[in-house]
């Protein structure tokens, strides 16, 4: 019980709560990190935050209803939970077009913008990387894939 009050005292403002479609396919990885935080800020255990996780929601919205009917029963973990409501509230369409562009990362694309030098590339190759990565589900948000996305595109570079 005590858990919940916490969070309701975190999430009392409607702009904090999660209420679906824009918010989670606009900002995920950035809405699942913070909801991470402050439950690790509160000392919440997992199965504490899991169990309270519907505070987080706005009463009667559609993100709501779904973590009622669908996530609530099935998830087992914060990670599973936000993967059903990532995978319920984002558009195919988008998450084929995020994974394209983060399967087609080059270096040569950024080095290819006026007055860019390799330091100046590789810096922004890596920051769109990391930015791109937000944005994919949560199995991608480990630094191994982002490692691997860097590395790909700069495969075909001498000094790499």
């Amino acid at each position: 019980m005590g858990c919940a009050v916490t969070l309701m005292k975190v999430y009392s403002q409607g702009s904090k709560q999660f209420a679906g479609t824009r918010e989670l396919t606009e900002n995920f990885a950035t809405y699942h990190e913070t909801v991470m935080n402050h439950s690790k800020t509160l000392q919440l255990s997992e199965p504490e935050a899991l169990v309270n996780l519907h505070v987080i929601l706005k009463h009667g919205s559609e993100a709501s209803s779904f973590y009622n009917k669908h996530v609530a029963p099935a998830a087992t973990s914060l990670k599973q939970a936000f993967e059903m409501m990532y995978n319920r509230f984002s558009s195919a369409e988008r998450r084929d077009r995020l994974l394209e562009d983060w399967k087609s990362l080059n270096f040569n694309r950024f080095l290819m913008k006026p007055n860019a030098t390799k330091q100046s590339a590789l810096r922004d190759l890596c920051e769109t990387a990391s930015l791109l990565q937000l944005q994919l589900s949560p199995s991608y948000q480990d630094d191994q894939h982002l490692r691997d996305a860097l590395l790909n595109a700069v495969k075909s570079e001498s000094w790499a």
